[in-house]
């Protein structure tokens, strides 16, 4: 009997070890994505959150603040892009991030329409940077501080509010945008094949006819075409 109680004293001895040795390595893959989160400075965050909202993954203030919603946003778009599903902004998750909001701009693409934003936003004295064409992250910081300025909804798009009230300042600058505005919407309605005249910038019957039937064939207004700025 004695024998006995002294193997199993024995046996529960060399178990501890095991036990002890399993928790920390539990704890360890716990902790690992709230380091990650510590790890990140606030501008980090900041810059996380900006481009997961430019994908309408992230619906509230740009903070700073690695919260929940951030949280729930990255673990969207790891889902969305087949990644590892852990809620943490990794290397991984960053590259995936910045590759997809590179694609984004390159989709809005380099034209004379964002030319003329660039222009409007450098004659109010918002945009320092090169009238080139593309839509880069100056050209959205000089929209954003445009949109700020004049109440309107802070997005970094210059949809046609933001577009209506850009062209206010100069009246040079209002035809040199309205024109560009109505060719960019021209191209649009021809690619689906309900424009069949020239991009002339022009809105005459043949545009108002066009959009009219965008609006019939679609169920949409003019502020979803809008939307090629996207």
């Amino acid at each position: 009997m004695k024998k006995l109680i002294s193997y199993l004293l024995i046996f529960t001895i060399l178990l501890i070890p095991v036990s002890y040795l399993a928790a920390p390595t539990v704890t360890t893959n716990v902790a690992k994505g709230v380091i990650s989160k510590i790890s990140m400075s606030k501008d980090m965050v900041i810059e996380l959150q900006q481009k997961l909202k430019d994908l309408k993954l992230y619906k509230d203030t740009v903070d700073g603040i690695y919260g929940k919603n951030t949280e729930n946003a990255v673990i969207k778009f790891q889902k969305e892009n087949k990644l590892i599903v852990d809620g943490v902004a990794g290397p991984i998750t960053m590259k995936a991030l910045q590759d997809k909001t590179k694609n984004m701009a390159n989709q809005i693409g380099k034209n004379d329409t964002i030319k003329s934003i660039q222009k409007a936003l450098q004659k109010v004295g918002l945009y320092k940077g090169e009238i080139d064409g593309i839509y880069g992250s100056m050209t959205k910081e000089a929209v954003m501080a445009f949109q700020k300025e004049n109440d309107l909804t802070v997005d970094g798009l210059p949809g046609p509010a933001t577009l209506a009230k850009l062209e206010q300042p100069n009246k040079d600058t209002n035809k040199e945008l309205a024109t560009e505005v109505v060719m960019a919407v021209q191209r649009v309605l021809q690619k689906l094949g309900l424009y069949k005249g020239s991009v002339d910038g022009i809105y005459g019957n043949k545009t108002k006819e066009a959009l009219a039937q965008y609006k019939k064939t679609y169920d949409a207004n003019f502020d979803d075409i809008m939307n090629i700025f996207h």
